[in-house]
């Protein structure tokens, strides 16, 4: 199940920045962060299913991490 979570968003991430990317409209940016962090966490759970605990839990600080800048990102606070 979270195999297929993580493929799912890594295919609307690649879409979403080649947007970001071709249009320069970077107001959205906060937006694809918040997919990014996801993403990131979803990783680090999976590592530890896999019982790769020090990849999994540095996964979720940097996922943490990411939906700290995203939510500075909707405040405004570039």
């Amino acid at each position: 199940m979270l195999d297929k979570i993580r493929n799912i968003l890594s295919i609307l991430i690649i879409i979403f920045s080649g947007y970001l990317i071709i249009t320069q409209d970077f107001y959205w940016m906060p937006h694809m962060m918040v997919g990014v962090g996801g993403l990131l966490l979803v990783t680090g759970l999976l590592e530890l299913q896999k019982e790769k605990k020090f990849w999994g839990f540095a996964s979720i600080l940097i996922s943490l991490f990411v939906f700290y800048v995203s939510v500075q990102g909707f405040l405004g606070g570039w």
